[in-house]
């Protein structure tokens, strides 16, 4: 999943189409599967990881618009060429602070509380 970051002005909202995940949302971790909704108000510390054993399906959604030119832009780039640090540059451009690595990292495997 993505390093843990904030955006200045979008909500962010995820539903999980298929599969298993674990979101990270302030200090708080969330264990949700197919068909929850997670809703993130902007300036909030998140991020999530697949915790299951075949790879999920999540549909994102921002608002207001404005952070399809992030994704745009990723897209341009070779899979191995998107580090945190690419990550960053990129999505400071559309208001997103990065701050700290992805959740499989600060967490590795911890269970829900």
């Amino acid at each position: 999943g993505p390093p843990l970051h904030a955006h200045d002005v979008e909500h962010e909202t995820w539903y999980v189409a298929s599969g298993d995940f674990r979101f990270r949302l302030g200090d708080d971790l969330h264990s949700a599967s197919t068909g929850s909704f997670i809703y993130v108000p902007a300036g909030t510390p998140h991020n999530f990881q697949n915790i299951g054993t075949h790879a999920g399906r999540l549909v994102v959604s921002f608002s207001p618009a404005g952070m399809e030119g992030f994704f745009e832009d990723l897209a341009t780039l070779q899979p191995e060429d998107i580090v945190q640090q690419t990550f960053a540059e990129i999505g400071a451009r559309y208001g997103m602070t990065v701050l700290g690595p992805p959740l499989a990292v600060s967490h590795p495997l911890a269970p829900d509380d």
